[in-house]
């Protein structure tokens, strides 16, 4: 099968002996993933362009900074439910 070790399976045990145990230990899901082909990654996509991704960020931070320009709140200690 394409994807495949090329190892055997002894020499991938000695690799995996090699991990130490509390790393191991830090891992709690082991799962498979098929192979993706270049071309499905590099195909043409839909979503949006970054330029498109970054006006809407600068569009947010505008509003925000239209928000709280009375200076008397800032974002993070509204979101504690404190004032200055």
């Amino acid at each position: 099968m394409p994807g495949e070790s090329k190892n055997s399976p002894r020499e991938i045990q000695n690799y995996l002996g090699r991990i130490s145990g509390p790393l191991l230990d830090r891992i709690d899901l082991h799962i498979e993933v098929p192979q993706v082909k270049f071309r499905d990654i590099s195909a043409e996509r839909t979503g949006e362009t970054s330029a498109q991704i970054r006006e809407r960020v600068v569009a947010a931070r505008q509003r925000q900074h239209e928000r709280f320009a009375d200076g008397k709140t800032s974002p993070a200690t509204r979101a504690w439910g404190r004032r200055n």
